[in-house]
């Protein structure tokens, strides 16, 4: 499952037109103190950020959540891409809204494909 929980309002919209795009580390454009890195956005072997199709916010005892309502599903990879780590959530204008670490790793490997079915993206946006 692929979860992140974010503590204020609701954020920013989350809309239809949201890509997932997967990781070997944390995304390099994250402002954690030491975050160095190279970029390790998966890359090749046919890897390309999906659309995510949401449900309709709804409201729970601490917060506000939204899951995927249609499977994700990335293409038959033509190569080995490794082991993935983090997810990132981008705006069609390609900007970062929320990442998160995968609650287990996946190896994507040469003939694979990664799919996060329906219901396995949550968004926990919690009250403060």
């Amino acid at each position: 499952m692929f979860t992140s929980q974010l503590t204020g309002y609701f954020g920013p919209a989350i809309t239809n037109d949201c890509k997932l795009a997967l990781y070997k580390t944390v995304p390099k454009n994250i402002q954690i103190p030491g975050n160095t890195q190279q970029d390790t956005e998966l890359f090749g072997g046919a890897y390309a950020r999906t659309d995510i199709i949401w449900g309709e916010p709804t409201t729970e005892e601490n917060g506000t959540q939204i899951v995927n309502t249609e499977d994700v599903l990335f293409e038959v990879a033509t190569e080995d891409l490794g082991q993935v780590l983090y997810y990132a959530i981008y705006s069609t204008s390609n900007s970062l809204l929320f990442y998160g670490l995968l609650d287990t790793p996946v190896y994507w490997s040469k003939g694979g494909q990664v799919k996060i079915p329906a219901g396995d993206l949550i968004l926990r946006f919690l009250f403060a």
